[in-house]
């Protein structure tokens, strides 16, 4: 592996981490958040656990064939 790239990895890594303890933070202020506070992070978590770029997107047709064929 070039040393660029292990670097650049190492830094994700502290990046990854760094986001890991906010939402540490975020949940434990769960029980004390209003409700616009909840649904806000509820939202952002959901975004960040299912990336548009990752789901397959379906057009009209083939839904309606995977609907038919069950």
């Amino acid at each position: 592996m070039p040393y660029i790239t292990a670097i650049e990895y190492y830094e994700s890594i502290r990046v990854i981490d760094a986001q890991e303890r906010l939402v540490e933070m975020q949940m434990a202020d769960y029980p004390r958040m209003k409700a616009e506070g909840r649904k806000k992070m509820h939202r952002e978590m959901r975004k960040a656990a299912h990336p548009e770029h990752l789901q397959k997107k379906l057009d009209f047709d083939e839904f309606i064939r995977k609907m038919q064929n069950g």
